[in-house]
């Protein structure tokens, strides 16, 4: 616990509160977290309207794949198959000496 005279004054956040995404009902509770979390007092905009005009807007784009996406899957999983079952086979060997 540092003096009060020693802690910083000034401390500018532009980054989301806590480093996630925090649920409007929410906000109360993050900024006292972060209050107690520094020992100091934050001072923010409670005006949602007010945080959405200067927050970062991502664009999310939802794509499809095509059938060659099955294709490789197929393959993948015909590459891995006996490797796996070799695998399986050694974990029931290990699991059947060790019970006896």
């Amino acid at each position: 616990d540092a003096p009060v005279e020693e802690r910083p004054r000034i401390l500018g956040l532009s980054a989301s509160l806590l480093g996630k995404k925090v649920k409007p009902g929410e906000l109360n509770k993050g900024v006292k977290g972060l209050e107690r979390i520094l020992m100091s007092r934050a001072r923010t905009s409670h005006d949602l309207n007010e945080v959405i005009k200067y927050a970062t807007t991502p664009i999310e784009k939802i794509t499809n794949f095509t059938s060659s996406v099955d294709e490789v899957t197929a393959l993948l999983k015909n590459i891995i198959e006996k490797p796996l079952e070799f695998l399986r086979t050694k974990k029931r060997n290990i699991k059947s000496k060790s019970s006896l």
